[in-house]
């Protein structure tokens, strides 16, 4: 079973995949970003030059699909996606590097054709980040770029729909962790991933998914 995770920054990801491995029985992975962001001794995402920025999010992505390929044979729930480099890079980069946009989503889409996630979910924007957020947090984009990241999840959902290219089923959850949970666990149920629900949780499910 593969699971990953879209959406903007700071939608409740990670909180997520941490509340859900170890009930699936699952290998978590985590964004490793950070990491690769400070080893490349960058402090504000926001005030990094064009190359350096290229070069940041080109380092992110093949991280994220090695790691990925690493677990191809066992079961995971991926907090990102490599969608998530190929939106910061449409959002970001292609006007500076426009010949490279084709590449990358080439390549990244080649990867999630030929290994498919079983399930996608898109975690919209539901709420604002902090102003402690905004200031402790310089690794990370906020306020009207997070909006882009939004728009960008909310179209992708809808085209995915029409056409499932990068996994086997796609959703987009709302509400509360518990509400988001169960939301998924409905859909690995109509995938067979996961046994029925119980009686109590078919309703309050159909409720959400009706909102």
């Amino acid at each position: 079973m593969r699971i990953a995770f879209f959406g903007a920054c700071g939608t409740g990801k990670t909180t997520l995949v941490t509340s859900m491995d170890k009930e699936l029985n699952l290998k978590p992975l985590y964004n490793n970003a950070r990491n690769i962001i400070s080893g490349l001794g960058i402090q504000d995402v926001t005030e990094i030059e064009p190359t350096k920025r290229a070069l940041m999010l080109e380092s992110i992505l093949i991280s994220r699909i090695m790691k990925q390929i690493d677990l191809l044979d066992d079961d995971f729930i991926s907090d990102r996606s490599p969608l998530d480099e190929l939106m910061y890079w449409e959002l970001d980069n292609d006007v500076n590097f426009p010949s490279l946009t084709p590449v990358i989503k080439k390549f990244v889409y080649t990867y999630l054709n030929k290994f498919k996630y079983d399930l996608l979910v898109c975690v919209p924007v539901e709420f604002d980040l902090s102003e402690k957020e905004k200031k402790e947090d310089r690794l990370r984009y906020v306020d009207e770029h997070r909006l882009l990241e939004d728009a960008y999840v909310k179209n992708f959902f809808e085209m995915e729909k029409k056409e499932l290219k990068t996994c086997k089923k796609i959703i987009q959850v709302n509400g509360s962790v518990q509400d988001r949970i169960l939301l998924i666990k409905q859909a690995l149920k109509e995938l067979d991933l996961l046994p029925p629900i119980t009686s109590d949780n078919e309703k309050f499910v159909k409720q959400i998914i009706k909102k």
